[in-house]
């Protein structure tokens, strides 16, 4: 296994061992931390966490028209010709072993959509968090897959309505989170994303 390989594997167990650490009882006062793909440094971001698991799914079949599709305050928007025609959308806002929508879509013949030709907007409601956030407007949308985040996407965050939205063409696992201030990698910068 080549040294990527083997960052990568470590990153992952580290994720997985915390995610099975984690209690009920403490899931509000523990802060769980993203590792990026260099997991090489301890600069990421501080993952939102729940005290309660409230996971929700709701699938919408959704045509070349657009559409959209609500879960607990969240919402993703598909706007026309974003598919060619009827997708069944499947989104699943999850709770534990932090805050996060799971996205995926099927075509009528089956065959799995991952790749939009136009964004989708993407909400996600950061309402159930208990982490204590001293400014909400800081918080950003991250890729994240495998438990590594990938890429943050440029997000703007309702203070209020304690939401986050974002745009994104392709389907994974999307978080809120909070950034590290200190963090020097370019994902927390406003500059370049990965997509």
């Amino acid at each position: 296994m080549t040294r990527h390989g083997l960052r990568r594997l470590a990153v992952v167990t580290a994720v997985l061992m915390a995610a099975a650490c984690d209690s009920s009882r403490n899931t509000a006062t523990k802060s769980v931390l993203a590792p990026r793909l260099d997991g090489a440094t301890s600069r990421g971001y501080t993952l939102l966490t729940a005290d309660v698991n409230s996971d929700q799914t709701k699938t919408v079949t959704i045509d070349q028209r657009g559409g959209s599709i609500h879960v607990q305050g969240s919402a993703l928007i598909v706007p026309a010709d974003a598919v060619p025609g009827p997708t069944e959308f499947t989104f699943r806002l999850h709770t534990q072993p932090y805050v996060g929508a799971d996205l995926s879509a099927v075509a009528a013949h089956g065959q799995r959509v991952t790749v939009f030709p136009v964004p989708l907007t993407l909400t996600i409601s950061f309402a159930r968090a208990r982490n204590q956030i001293s400014d909400p407007s800081k918080i950003v949308v991250l890729w994240v897959e495998n438990g590594t985040v990938l890429g943050r996407l440029p997000s703007t965050a309702d203070v209020k309505g304690k939401k986050v939205t974002t745009t994104v063409t392709h389907f994974t696992e999307y978080v809120p989170s909070i950034p590290d201030p200190n963090d020097d990698s370019g994902l927390n910068s406003s500059g370049p994303t990965l997509f």
